[in-house]
């Protein structure tokens, strides 16, 4: 068994303040595979609140400290001229995201 099982494309490789030593023996791009995974107990995972929420199990949830986050961002040349689904969704980001 690995001794520390982590989704890099969660984590980002340069995304991290501190280091991580990890050896990954698996690689899941389903988030379900992942907590089942876990909550069969062949492994641990590294994932965001929000996938946490989506999928409750039996397994153990912990925050990571410290914290660690992601900075979204959106190119687009101009509002006027983007979809409407592009500017829902800017919309929606300005309004529920601080």
């Amino acid at each position: 068994m690995s001794e520390l099982g982590i989704r890099m494309s969660e984590l980002g490789k340069n995304n991290l303040k501190r280091q991580l030593k990890h050896q990954s023996e698996y690689y899941f791009k389903d988030d379900f595979a992942v907590l089942t995974t876990v909550q069969y107990g062949l492994g641990i995972a590294v994932l965001p609140e929000l996938i946490i929420e989506k999928f409750p199990g039996n397994y153990d949830a912990r925050m990571l400290d410290p914290e660690a986050y992601r900075t979204l961002g959106i190119g687009i040349g101009s509002i006027k001229e983007a979809g409407p689904l592009a500017r829902f969704i800017i919309s929606y980001l300005r309004t529920n995201i601080s």
